[in-house]
């Protein structure tokens, strides 16, 4: 079963160019994949009476075109199916007849007493009703980030009150909206995203009140990222932004 909803860029969801910010674009993926699981009956509410929750481990998204400020928009996701305690889900964003964005994700059902992975009960996924198309063809699943981005550039950044969500992580789209920032203080100009794949390791919780950012261009003109502190990694990725 696909799913999609409505939606109208805002004024708070575009940088200095009128153009949405690809932050927001992941929001819009959060939301919709929210509120699938709710029309399945598996919400916020009902993973915590389960004592379950679903984490992004993994996301890629190709930016195809361009949304501005009061564009409509509308964004469809679906189910791929399950295996062992990972979920794939899959998204695309079209305004009118335009396609804006494709997205593949994998989710991991976790444990929220102990944190580790759960396998996922056989009828939770049924509710979903499988879609096998894919949005964006690429092997998501067996791509590796290289977690050891060196120094050749860091950002400090600080947390907020407002980065942090209901599980007490930080959002996810707030990952990407931190890498937007010191892509942006390094390139000295509005970052604009052609793709990017993102890995979450662990989460931020709210105790952090800093976290750096590590950029690194490699041989195949894609520039990888880090975010971390001093005991870890907390996600790594790469990315190709438009010169």
């Amino acid at each position: 079963m696909k799913v999609s909803i409505p939606q109208i860029v805002r004024y708070a969801d575009v940088d200095q160019d009128s153009v949405v910010r690809l932050p927001v674009l992941w929001s819009y993926l959060q939301e919709a994949a929210i509120y699938h699981s709710s029309h399945c009956g598996d919400g916020p509410q009902a993973l915590l009476e389960r004592g379950c929750v679903w984490v992004l481990h993994k996301i890629a998204m190709q930016v195809l075109d361009t949304a501005y400020f009061e564009d409509p928009i509308q964004i469809t996701t679906w189910s791929r199916g399950s295996r062992g305690f990972k979920a794939f889900r899959d998204f695309v964003i079209l305004s009118g007849e335009k396609e804006i964005a494709r997205a593949t994700s994998i989710w991991a059902y976790v444990s929220l007493i102990d944190g580790r992975p759960q396998r996922i009960p056989s009828d939770l996924m049924e509710r979903y009703s499988v879609e096998e198309s894919l949005a964006w063809d690429i092997d998501l699943e067996g791509w590796k980030p290289n977690p050891s981005v060196g120094e050749e550039f860091i950002v400090e950044i600080s947390t907020r009150y407002q980065d942090f969500d209901t599980n007490g992580h930080m959002n996810n789209a707030v990952y990407l909206s931190l890498v937007e920032t010191a892509i942006e203080k390094k390139l000295k100009k509005p970052p604009y995203f052609q793709e990017i794949k993102m890995q979450y390791n662990r989460s931020v919780s709210p105790e952090t009140e800093m976290v750096k950012v590590g950029l690194r261009s490699n041989a195949t003109e894609k520039l990888e990222f880090k975010i971390f502190d001093s005991k870890g990694t907390f996600a790594c990725g790469d990315c190709h932004i438009l010169q």
